[in-house]
């Protein structure tokens, strides 16, 4: 389960994961990002997967690599985006297929807080 809300304080759009996690509800998320009353394209991004389970995604990003960075590239974010995985290993394996963002500021921590604080620093983009 993925869910989003606005962090008016900080400016950022929280999307929280908990539990096994699919990658069919990351892309779901992604559209509800896109849909929600306050969507901002420069708003920073904060993906937080420190409490999700990758066992099943896992298994897919074999697969579907190539097909989700095409997907992502098409609702590309213009602001920063941070993720937070819960450990060394996840982050180093997200590295291992999505290494190629290039095209998205981008940066993934293992510390909310450290994520958060990059976000907030990063200078407002022009729109």
């Amino acid at each position: 389960m993925i869910c989003t809300r606005l962090d008016e304080k900080n400016n950022v759009l929280l999307q929280i994961a908990r539990d096994d996690v699919q990658l069919s509800e990351i892309i779901a998320a992604i559209d509800r990002r896109i849909y929600h009353p306050k969507y901002d394209p420069h708003r920073p991004v904060l993906w937080d997967f420190s409490r999700a389970g990758w066992d099943s995604a896992h298994q897919e990003y074999n697969f579907v690599t190539e097909e989700i960075d095409a997907w992502v590239k098409q609702r590309r974010p213009l602001g920063p985006v941070a993720i937070v995985f819960s450990s060394a290993t996840e982050q180093a394996l997200f590295h291992t297929f999505y290494g190629s963002l290039e095209w998205v500021n981008l940066q993934t921590f293992t510390e909310y807080d450290a994520a958060l604080g990059w976000l907030t620093a990063q200078p407002a983009p022009n729109p």
